[in-house]
């Protein structure tokens, strides 16, 4: 769960938070890939039927309260398995909306934004969103340079961040025209 360091951090400041979680053991409640906000929370606040972030024998799972009692919570998936009770201490968030599951693959995009040392860039999609992408290397060593403006196909998810597929350098720079020509 590569969200939850990220969500941690910002919940810890007291703060709403929007994640990406992938898998299936909420599926029916809680796509793959589904936008879900977290809010800090603590256990003694949830009640039963409620999805929380809670620490699960040294990491963190996103599930179901089945049952409360005695300042513990049972948890569980949305599929039926029960996991076991944990205190209400190891609550860090709870589940307050559910939006669109996201995922993007084989998307073109217009560079807005890059960090060339570290092969990287933010990519505007077409819907408006901005996203960071990597840059692989080899891709990156047939360009010359990347530039803002440049169009690159993009593929991936939120989560792992996307990654650029290909290039053409016949895209429009922001506010201005290309003097490149040609794609390549």
């Amino acid at each position: 769960m590569g969200w939850v360091k990220d969500a941690l951090s910002e919940l810890a400041a007291g703060r709403h938070v929007h994640v990406l979680p992938f898998g299936g053991s909420m599926r029916g409640r809680i796509e793959s890939g589904q936008l879900v906000t977290l809010a800090p929370t603590h256990g003694s606040e949830v009640q039963a039927d409620d999805v929380v972030l809670v620490r699960w024998q040294g990491n963190y799972l996103l599930h179901l309260v089945k049952e409360l009692g005695d300042g513990r919570l049972l948890i569980g998936n949305n599929l039926g398995k029960t996991n076991g009770w944990v205190s209400v201490d190891d609550v860090v968030a709870k589940v307050v909306a559910l939006g669109e599951r996201l995922e993007v693959v084989n998307q073109i995009g217009v560079v807005v934004n890059i960090r060339p040392a570290a092969f990287h860039c933010q990519v505007r999609l077409p819907s408006g969103e901005v996203v960071a992408a990597a840059i692989p290397k080899q891709i990156a060593r047939d360009m010359f340079r990347v530039v803002i403006g440049d169009r690159v196909q993009v593929s991936g998810s939120i989560e792992s961040k996307f990654k650029v597929l290909g290039f053409a350098r016949d895209a429009v720079e922001p506010g201005g025209t290309s003097d490149r020509g040609g794609s390549e």
